[in-house]
């Protein structure tokens, strides 16, 4: 069994598009890392319009889970999030973590639809729903593969989109010098055939027609 993901504050540097085979096989050449070798997963991104913050739904093998990628800051194309165990809550979760998430997506619920106890996925689902400006919920299904770089990891995935199934590359370190040494590795110059952006990004220019 593959151990648990790393926690704490990581930087991230992500594109979609089509890397192209030298790219790939550049990555492809390393070991890979944890044993996550196409491991598909299906995620429900909440994506608000004004905030950028990662805050999804994960199914996991006995129900869905509530997780929270915290994005602290930005720097030179790549973003410091912070995960930890304590983000990621097994429903039902209680009001407090509720009016979190409220709060970190930059909306307001009515006050007709305030929070008496805890909540199941569906009454949270619902809750957003009802929330202003409105916060959409986007279906993510991910194929990914991740690879050992030393100090820090790439992970290769394929994600189906709404209106789209894409290739996203990603680079990550708890070092953000690392980030920087491993992109020019193995991308340089050569984002012709890729768009820097995060999933909540993503999720905004694919989950509706043009």
């Amino acid at each position: 069994m593959a151990k648990s993901a790393e926690q704490g504050d990581i930087w991230e540097w992500r594109a979609f598009g089509a890397p192209g085979r030298e790219i790939v096989d550049a990555i492809q050449s390393h070991p890979i890392r944890m044993g996550i070798r196409e491991t598909e997963e299906e995620d429900l991104y909440f994506v608000s319009p004004t905030s950028d913050q990662n805050i999804k739904l994960r199914r996991a093998r006995d129900g869905w889970l509530l997780k929270v990628k915290l994005l602290l800051k930005t720097r030179e194309g790549a973003e410091l999030y912070r995960e930890t165990q304590s983000m990621i809550h097994k429903f039902p979760i209680e009001p407090s973590i509720a009016y979190e998430v409220i709060e970190l997506l930059e909306t307001k619920v009515p006050s007709a639809s305030a929070i008496a106890g805890s909540l199941d996925r569906d009454q949270l689902v619902r809750l957003i729903a009802h929330s202003s400006p409105p916060v959409d919920l986007t279906p993510v299904l991910k194929t990914r593969s991740q690879f050992d770089f030393g100090n820090g990891w790439v992970e290769i995935a394929e994600a189906a989109f709404p209106m789209r199934t894409v290739q996203s590359i990603s680079i990550q370190s708890f070092e953000l010098k690392e980030v920087d040494r491993i992109r020019q590795e193995i991308i340089g110059a050569r984002l012709e055939s890729i768009e820097v952006m995060n999933y909540v990004m993503a999720c905004r220019k694919w989950t509706h027609p043009l």
